[in-house]
């Protein structure tokens, strides 16, 4: 769940400081209302193709973190939206990612997407020699 917070504060951070480039964009996620996050969570985890609804300005250690997802975890790190978000794409995220995470953490132990998170920064700093 740390890392859940730590993906809306990037955003909300993302929001603030206005990574859209000043452009006025309209929020175009309505077909998202209504949809059961929770649902289709369960569905791709049945299929073997569970992914992480991701959304906000990516953090620089992100490649490599979406890579230890796919290797490690088999999950698709899926970026959904960018800076801009309504409450559907949120709902849809949250309900998505809390299905995800409760499946990863019963799988691979508490935490175990916030210890791959660390992971990737640390992976990320020793290609990169400084952290973001």
């Amino acid at each position: 769940m740390r890392y859940l917070t730590a993906l809306v504060l990037l955003g909300l951070v993302a929001a603030w400081t206005g990574c859209s480039s000043g452009a006025h964009f309209e929020s175009d996620f309505y077909e998202l209302k209504g949809r059961n996050g929770a649902a289709e969570a369960r569905r791709d985890l049945a299929k073997g193709t569970p992914s992480y609804k991701a959304y906000g300005l990516p953090h620089s250690a992100t490649a490599q973190y979406a890579a230890l997802l796919k290797k490690r975890m088999n999950i698709i790190y899926e970026p959904i939206a960018g800076c801009v978000v309504d409450d559907h794409l949120l709902k849809y995220a949250e309900d998505y990612n809390a299905v995800i995470t409760a499946y990863v953490e019963k799988k691979y132990g508490p935490k175990a997407m916030d210890h791959l998170w660390e992971e990737a920064l640390k992976e990320y700093e020793a290609k990169n020699g400084a952290s973001s």
